[in-house]
Parts: C-alpha cells; structure tokens; sequence
C-alpha cells in the first residue's frame, strides 16, 4: 500500500499504483481488504472500462453481480484466491 487517503475505527483506504493505474483499496480493522471496483481496476486487468469489463469478462457476468448484490458493487474483496464479491443482496449499504 503506498499512500494512505483515510482512517476510520473500521478501515483504512489507500492509494497505490499498478501498472500505471491508480487503485484504491479499504483494508479493514479485521484485514480483509477489498479494491475500487472501477474503471482503473479494469484497465490494469486489461479491459478498456468497468463496463467493457463486465460486458467482456465471464467471471464478471452483470445478472451474477446483480443477483447477488441488487447493483454493480464499489468494492470487491482481494484475497489469495482472486477477486469476490459479498452477497449483499438484503444489505445495500454494504456496497
């Protein structure tokens, strides 16, 4: 993580560089972290926008993200297994 932007009691966001991108990123106080689901998180994974992405990228297939969180998330978490979204269907403010 380079730069630290905010600090909360529940998390902290920071801004880092990859590959010519700038990401953002909410660690939070129980270390899961999760990514800015945006147009720079695309590019660095090689899409033109979020939206070419979505219509482009089987793994992030709109009715699946729909279906599980009622919109197009903000933040997606990062583990050592890739990228996942929370099921956040009943709970919006989670996005």
């Amino acid at each position: 993580m380079n730069k630290l932007i905010e600090q909360t009691e529940h998390y902290k966001i920071y801004e880092a560089d990859f590959l010519g991108y700038t990401q953002t990123f909410r660690q939070w106080a129980n270390n899961v972290v999760e990514i800015k689901f945006n147009d720079n998180f695309a590019k660095a994974n090689g899409f033109k926008d979020r939206e070419n992405m979505l219509n482009c990228d089987k793994g992030m297939m709109i009715e699946a993200l729909l279906s599980a969180c009622g919109n197009i998330p903000e933040w997606i978490n990062v583990s050592e297994n890739g990228f996942t979204v929370r099921n956040t269907q009943n709970n919006h403010s989670l996005n």
